[in-house]
């Protein structure tokens, strides 16, 4: 069904790589995928999802063998690029003869079609990026971090990425006021590229490949760990009694691992880094982040992604997309990923649902929004009355009003209903029914010392606001002005300070040529978990400030099971705040409920005050280092 502009926002333009090789020869765009191929699929994808205009870019090998595919597609023009430079020069002259926003993908993805339109459609992603939190793609993914949504920094085959947290899958996404920028960096990496490699790529590139292999070296003598523990257990024994590897034997082993992988390893391992030295897009996104742009960065959630580039990966995909029911995930991506603890077991398990209802019935969310209002402030009302009853039956409209308020941004992203005025109204009028609740339960106690409760709470909920806001601000503004390195340069900017700090041990031995690009690829993939804990790489004794340590510890503390929503209601979240009110109200007294009230959001004051100042702290330690 096509729904056409709606879906794709200002998103008018696409330009499809297809310029990886597949197993046999050919594009690995054109591999068959039911009854046509990768290719077709994806542009019909983005036909329905209303592109106005798809160029796809290829070899001129291939362009017999695509040409007709590309025809089937209506609005869809098949270009001819000989080299990575050519392509970033094509996708450089499309994007200034357009002049408007683009989405740039490779031409063998496979995912489906509600990850494309969410990307597309959310008013919130002005440009960005499909990414996981995950490893979904591993090795083969490029890497990236982020930090409050926003792509930092990010990895390709020429460029590395300082304690990566997340994978790049390939899909980017450049709003039309950003054409210039856009046109401005393929323009420099078509010169970058033209007459050959800039300095430091070559070994970056080589690191890549090696990385790759090792990873799949450590993949392999994990499985084989794991067979032996088995064999131990099959045989009546336990499965403890397999001794542990010293470091030593492990690296060894690995690396014999990584060095006689099986046939059809080293075939896709070929393949996806001859496809890695093409893959434009990721250097694409590495230039616009170096440029500043802001990149947010779009979570998969659930829905199905791959990048096959033989039959045999085709086949596999062909099944396990069929695990990945497109109705359903879209019913689940429509509740956010970091609820509360109330929000997300007393109320989405069933919101979503009436989220659903209520988009098969044509309301939009704004109207979902006043009804909340509506419902919050008859809540308030029934609390005014100072009666037991008004008390239980307040109680039970609050919670109403809560799930209307969880419905309405539910709703806005099943159906793809975004606006910037409905994000606005949903904020104010959450401030107006919890406000209203504290002055009806306060009209309801008629005693000047529930009054004062009253007044205490407004007052440290309206400082908790400013200080939420103040500090997301100027966290954003920090991130925003963080200098970035030129594009010409492989690290990162963080990567590129730890190497320097690490006073020859790591960055000498990547540099000698007497290391191999195997022995250097080893030692950045050792020095990668110590990068992400404060900056200190493989082989220096570099001494972490209190702050990190503490941080350390605590987001360690995250592995314990149930753990995390511990720390989610310690922060006091509105869907806590609303349950206590309805609880306290139906059960107590409003005496009650403005006493622990206060007392909860006085600790989560201090919990989050916190933790902001401890990471402020380390990060000004960073920096002044």
């Amino acid at each position: 069904m096509k729904n056409g502009a709606r879906l794709s926002g200002d998103i008018t333009t696409a330009l499809v790589m297809a310029t990886a090789g597949a197993d046999g020869g050919g594009p690995a765009a054109a591999l068959p995928w039911e009854d046509g191929t990768v290719l077709e699929r994806l542009l019909r994808q983005l036909e329905e999802i209303g592109v106005a205009r798809t160029y796809v870019i290829t070899r001129p090998e291939w362009e017999a063998q695509l040409r007709e595919l590309v025809a089937r597609v209506e609005n869809a023009t098949l270009e001819t690029s000989a080299s990575p430079s050519e392509d970033f020069a094509r996708s450089a002259q499309i994007a200034r003869e357009r002049g408007a926003g683009l989405i740039v993908t490779p031409g063998e993805l496979v995912t489906q079609r509600e990850a494309l339109a969410g990307l597309l459609a959310h008013p919130g992603v002005v440009n960005g990026v499909l990414g996981t939190s995950g490893r979904l793609g591993s090795p083969y993914a490029f890497r990236a971090r982020t930090a409050r949504g926003r792509v930092v920094s990010a990895a390709s085959a020429y460029h590395a990425v300082a304690a990566p947290r997340g994978s790049f899958l390939g899909v980017l996404k450049v709003a039309a006021p950003n054409n210039e920028t856009f046109v401005a960096i393929t323009e420099e990496l078509s010169e970058l590229t033209r007459d050959g490699l800039p300095e430091g790529w070559p070994l970056e590139l080589e690191r890549t490949q090696e990385l790759w292999r090792l990873t799949l070296g450590r993949a392999a003598l994990r499985a084989e760990r794991r067979a032996a523990r088995d064999a131990l257990e099959a045989a009546g024994r336990a499965r403890d009694e397999l001794p542990p590897m010293e470091p030593e034997e492990w690296a060894r082993r690995k690396r014999e691992l990584a060095r006689s992988l099986p046939p059809e390893e080293e075939l896709e391992l070929g393949l996806r880094f001859e496809a890695a030295k093409q893959d434009a897009v990721s250097m694409m996104l590495v230039g616009l982040i170096r440029r500043s742009v802001h990149i947010a960065n779009l979570s998969l959630r659930g829905y199905f992604w791959a990048r096959p580039l033989s039959r045999a990966a085709i086949e596999e995909a062909a099944v396990a997309i069929q695990e990945h029911d497109e109705e359903q995930i879209r019913l689940k991506v429509a509740v956010k990923g970091a609820d509360g603890f109330f929000t997300t077991f007393f109320v989405s398990t069933w919101s979503r649902y009436l989220a659903r209802w209520t988009a098969r019935r044509g309301m939009k969310p704004n109207q979902v929004t006043v009804a909340a209002l509506c419902v919050g402030l008859a809540a308030a009302a029934a609390f005014a009355t100072g009666e037991q009853t008004g008390y239980v039956v307040g109680a039970v409209l609050l919670y109403l009003s809560f799930v209307l308020d969880c419905v309405d941004g539910q709703l806005a992203r099943y159906s793809r209903l975004f606006s910037k005025f409905g994000a606005y109204l949903d904020s104010v009028f959450d401030r107006t029914k919890e406000y209203a609740a504290f002055a009806g339960l306060a009209i309801g106690a008629s005693s000047s010392e529930v009054w004062v409760l009253a007044g205490a709470m407004l007052t440290l909920q309206i400082a908790r606001h400013s200080f939420d806001f103040s500090f997301g601000a100027t966290d954003r503004q920090t991130i925003a002005e963080t200098p970035q390195p030129p594009l010409a340069q492989a690290p990162d900017e963080a990567l590129a300070r730890n190497r320097m700090k690490s006073n020859g041990t790591l960055e000498a031995k990547l540099g000698a040529l007497e290391f191999s690009a195997a022995t250097a690829a080893e030692l950045r993939e050792a020095a990668d978990d110590a990068e992400g804990n404060g900056g200190a790489v493989a082989g220096e004794a570099q001494p972490r400030s209190l702050p990190r340590r503490i941080l350390g510890a605590w987001r360690l503390l995250d592995r314990v099971p149930g753990l995390i929503w511990i720390k989610k209601m310690a922060a006091f979240p509105i869907g806590e705040r609303f349950a206590v009110i309805c609880v306290t109200a139906a059960f107590f007294d409003p005496q009650t409920t403005f006493i622990v009230l206060l007392a909860w959001g006085g600790f989560a004051l201090l919990y989050t005050s916190t933790g902001r100042t401890l990471r402020t702290l380390a990060k000004w330690r960073t920096v002044g280092q």
